[in-house]
């Protein structure tokens, strides 16, 4: 069993990534999200493709799971998508399967920042000058 974290595609109806975002929490856990910032991206290099995951940092203002409409709903073969707290702790997130695991090791390596984001009403500017960190795995 691993872990993922809310994500898609962009579509044509998402004109931004924060868009993107948006409608992915409202798809797949029914919520609405008080702002987003794009903080990471994950790099996946496998032969003849490149994979990016762009990662924000967000915070979420309510969400209701009975209210959640992806259609990665309608297919019994994609598992369970069940809602796990983990606490804000470097500890809690290296000991989660949570993939990839680039994303698992900057949320615990950057928890400090991202604990104390957690308490801003509106969106803080980014600490990273120039745009997200990046992290970068597998073959080129």
């Amino acid at each position: 069993m691993h872990h993922i974290t809310v994500g898609g595609g962009a579509e044509p109806v998402d004109p931004t990534l924060t868009d993107t975002l948006r409608r992915e929490v409202r798809e797949e856990i029914g919520g609405e999200l008080e702002w987003a910032v794009p903080v990471h991206v994950v790099v996946e290099r496998h032969p003849g493709l490149v994979r990016m995951q762009h990662v924000f940092a967000a915070r979420l203002g309510r969400w209701d799971f009975a209210l959640r409409s992806g259609p990665e709903f309608d297919e019994p073969s994609n598992g369970r998508y069940t809602p796990v707290h983990v606490p804000l702790t470097p500890e809690a997130v290296r000991a989660t399967a949570l993939e990839p695991r680039r994303l698992r090791d900057f949320a615990a390596e950057h928890m400090d920042l991202l604990r104390a984001w957690a308490a801003f009403p509106s969106a803080p500017g980014s600490p990273f000058p120039g745009g997200p960190a990046v992290s970068r795995d597998g073959a080129a």
